[in-house]
């Protein structure tokens, strides 16, 4: 079988690579992500946004969630990821805090969210004070007790902001403090999610990648990669690693949502293979979704929502 990697022979293994790109199989490969076109798009005081001409890997190193539990920032890959480093003594910071919340208000969802980490010397109860005080409800109270991951990504001076593409790679940082919900920074970042968010269309600058026939693989043939005699065996050798981590990433969601909900790991796998099925369907059997003029994601939204409410 002609596949669209060249050379790549095992099926399963760049089937379950596939998955790792993208939950709904609507993949944007970090080659076909040209933040560069964001460059037109910083006036004001988002001129001090800093592009990166090659995307920058990220640390491996942890922080941690209110509860305790040690997170990488490779965890928020599913969509294009604002991450602020700040500390609650820092005047700039405060002062630019409401404004990435409101940013989460105005644009957090399916394709992009804030993500603030309080780094150094920050108790959680100052933390606490301040988001009460402010009134801030929507953002996730991270810690980076030690300045571990701070120092690690290089950062010199507080606040810092870095915007993280699907890949878990940095492809933009941005030095201070800034109004993040102005009609600038707002157009910029809207510019952004489309980039990660838009249609898989077909790029011949690179041949050795066809995106849309890997898209079109993914979904006809999914179900072959497990369906084997095989199966355990390749499971053994790593094989779904990639898909394994993406369902416990949806998991660890779900749960931080609903708590209580016992079938966290069931309804995630549930709606990873899902998606796929309803493209499926989609193309082939369209009297047997509602997903023909709307997005499967759209549906499994609604799903879990209902599910776990």
């Amino acid at each position: 079988m002609k596949t669209p990697f060249k050379g790549l022979t095992n099926f399963s293994t760049f089937v379950v690579l596939y998955t790792a790109f993208s939950l709904c199989a609507n993949t944007v490969l970090s080659e076909v992500n040209k933040f560069s076109i964001l460059e037109e798009f910083k006036v004001g005081e988002m001129k001090k946004l800093i592009l990166h001409e090659t995307p920058k890997a990220l640390s491996e190193e942890v922080f941690y969630k209110p509860n305790g539990d040690p997170v990488i920032l490779e965890s928020f890959s599913e969509s294009l990821t604002l991450v602020n480093f700040w500390a609650t003594w820092c005047a700039p910071c405060l002062k630019e805090m409401p404004s990435l919340s409101n940013l989460q208000k105005i644009k957090g969802g399916k394709n992009f969210n804030v993500v603030t980490i309080a780094t150094m010397r920050n108790s959680p109860k100052s933390v606490d004070k301040f988001f009460e005080k402010m009134s801030i409800d929507n953002l996730i109270k991270y810690q980076d007790p030690k300045g571990h991951l701070a120092r690690s990504l290089k950062v010199a001076g507080l606040p810092l902001t870095i915007l993280i593409n699907r890949d878990s790679k940095e492809v933009a940082r941005f030095i201070g403090d800034a109004d993040w919900s102005s009609p600038q920074a707002v157009k910029l970042l809207e510019k952004a999610i489309e980039i990660v968010a838009r249609e898989v269309k077909k790029d011949n600058t690179f041949t050795y990648v066809d995106e849309v026939a890997l898209n079109r693989i993914m979904i006809n043939e999914n179900s072959k990669s497990f369906l084997t005699k095989q199966v355990d065996i390749e499971n053994k050798e790593g094989h779904f690693e990639s898909y394994k981590r993406l369902v416990n990433r949806l998991q660890e969601m779900i749960s931080a949502v609903s708590p209580e909900y016992r079938y966290a790991k069931s309804l995630a796998s549930t709606v990873l293979d899902t998606a796929l099925h309803q493209h499926f369907l989609g193309n082939h059997f369209k009297n047997l979704t509602n997903c023909t003029k709307e997005s499967p994601a759209t549906f499994l939204a609604d799903l879990v929502r209902k599910t776990i409410a």
